[in-house]
């Protein structure tokens, strides 16, 4: 049998390679749910203001990763922090050198074990992929990502605005555990920022059932029981 992390993945190794002949289980990734709270970034360490509600990304900035889209998003809700984690020193560099807007700053690559300080800080986080993802290969993987960004803001129970693209719909289904908004206009972005701005019970209820979500389909855990369960039962089925 074969295991992949997202449908999109299963539907086309069914139709474009020899493995459509064997069983395939479609496990997405996951994350793992905090047992402790995580260690507070020092307040003279952080750039954000007291008083604005602060909008955080991690991830690399690759293209199609959707640090364009949160540059013209900063532009737009001068009201807001917008914080990015992640990406080379020379990528970082590059967009200083474009010229960042007051409210948007950029941390650089982090270590995995800090990740959870900084999402501990944020309101509302973003996961604003393009409809195409480029790797270093030229390759376009938009179709079968399974992004741990996502689930780590689930677990981490925080509000999430997403791109609009199918294959996240088989993580995020919108109103109930995020919201979605197209990944080539940015002004639908602001409106969800805005409404989200507006109402701390709907910011909650977005994250409870994010958490809720992984707590009982993507965790580690039950992803690992899934695949032994289908190794367990393809090896009946052959003997």
């Amino acid at each position: 049998g074969v295991v992949v992390i997202s449908d999109g993945l299963k539907q086309d190794l069914q139709t474009e390679s020899p493995f459509y002949k064997k069983p395939i289980l479609v496990a997405h990734d996951g994350a793992t749910i905090p047992v402790k709270k995580p260690t507070k970034i020092p307040q003279r360490l952080w750039k954000g203001r007291k008083t604005a509600l602060q909008i955080g990304y991690t991830g690399s900035l690759h293209k199609g990763k959707g640090m364009e889209l949160i540059y013209d998003i900063a532009h737009l809700v001068p009201e807001m922090d917008f914080h990015v984690l992640g990406g080379s020193k020379k990528d970082v560099q590059a967009w200083v050198k474009k010229g960042l807007p007051a409210n948007l700053f950029m941390h650089g690559s982090k270590p995995h074990s800090e990740i959870s300080s900084y999402l501990a800080k944020f309101d509302i986080v973003l996961a604003p992929y393009q409809a195409k993802i480029h790797i270093g290969s030229g390759a376009d993987i938009s179709r079968w990502i399974s992004p741990m960004k996502l689930f780590e803001y689930m677990a981490a129970e925080k509000p999430i605005i997403c791109s609009d693209i199918p294959v996240l719909h088989e993580i995020i289904q919108h109103g109930r555990n995020g919201l979605m908004a197209s990944p080539h206009d940015p002004t639908i972005w602001v409106d969800a920022l805005c409404d989200l701005s507006k109402s701390a019970s709907h910011r909650d209820a977005l994250a409870r059932e994010g958490l809720k979500d992984i707590q009982d389909k993507f965790s580690w855990n039950i992803r690992a029981d899934h695949v032994k369960d289908f190794i367990e039962h393809n090896k009946e089925k052959k003997t």
